[in-house]
């Protein structure tokens, strides 16, 4: 059975399985629709790419139990939901380890009769990032993975590259993190690395380099976000021991790549044996799987 549930920026979370708490009655979770930009021609068009619009799913809900069990039911989920909507900081519908954000914008409940053992309450969950996201987590420790990288990484200095009479994909050599997108649009990630790094940073994603010219200190950590959804202050920063927040995006090196996203398939990443990381991958999907 599929662990399905909604959680409200609260934390508040509703079994969608559960009359006691917001039983999922119907919903249209795996519609999925890219518009297409064109160009007209004589004949037909040409597609110049596919977006992809806010998702809105249609949701009907199900209440059993007497009416003033149902009438607090229901006026719970409701006052999470338009909590949501008030803060302006959305909600998730979980979908096993997949979960979208998003805001139950629109509800209608009908009235509640005594005679009846249940009541609907009709709601419209709206989605602005029109994906379903699956976080994988990874995690290395300073010294587990080697410290030089393949000879033909752009812009790394070239008198700590290895040469091998063979070619590889990754550092050979035992310790590589290694990870699979299954995805054909690639992934966002957030990376983690915890301090001192007294020169600043740097780590690889498949042979791009990512370098941020800023020192940490011991208990600081740099946290890089290449999510769009990432308010453009939050994507680079660094936050200090009491929580306080360094902005340094300016600090990104102009050469490297420090927002794109991962591609689809096989990669590795490494950090040169010389920091603790914390990454996590966000694997999107238009329908939960």
């Amino acid at each position: 059975m599929v662990d399905l549930k909604y959680i409200s920026s609260n934390g508040i979370e509703f079994d969608l399985h559960d009359f006691d708490s917001a039983k999922l009655f119907k919903a249209d979770f795996h519609n999925v629709a890219w518009k297409p930009e064109v160009v007209k021609k004589q004949y037909g068009t040409t597609i110049t790419r596919f977006t992809k619009d806010p998702q809105k799913y249609p949701c009907t809900f199900r209440f059993k139990g007497d009416p003033a069990k149902r009438k607090t039911q229901i006026d719970t989920f409701i006052f999470e939901c338009e909590n949501d909507v008030a803060k302006q900081q959305p909600g998730r519908i979980v979908w096993n380890q997949q979960y979208i954000q998003g805001y139950f914008n629109q509800h209608d409940c009908y009235p509640i009769e005594s005679g009846m053992t249940w009541t609907e309450l009709e709601a419209e969950f709206y989605a602005p990032f029109p994906f379903w996201v699956e976080e994988q987590f990874y995690s290395i420790k300073k010294g587990e993975y080697p410290s030089w990288v393949p000879a033909d990484v752009k812009g790394y200095p070239s008198d700590r590259n290895i040469r091998y009479a063979y070619t590889y994909s990754y550092p050979y050599g035992q310790g590589a993190m290694e990870y699979y997108i299954d995805s054909p649009f690639g992934a966002d990630f957030r990376t983690i690395i915890y301090g001192p790094a007294p020169s600043g940073v740097q780590f690889i994603v498949n042979d791009n380099l990512y370098r941020v010219n800023y020192p940490l200190r011991t208990g600081q950590k740099l946290i890089v976000d290449t999510r769009d959804t990432t308010p453009i202050d939050l994507k680079c920063i660094v936050v200090n021991p009491d929580d306080t927040i360094i902005n340094v995006f300016d600090y990104r090196d102009p050469d490297s790549v420090l927002f794109e996203r991962m591609p689809g398939g096989s990669g590795s990443f490494y950090g040169y044996g010389e920091y603790d990381v914390d990454m996590t991958i966000y694997l999107e999907r238009s329908a939960p799987i």
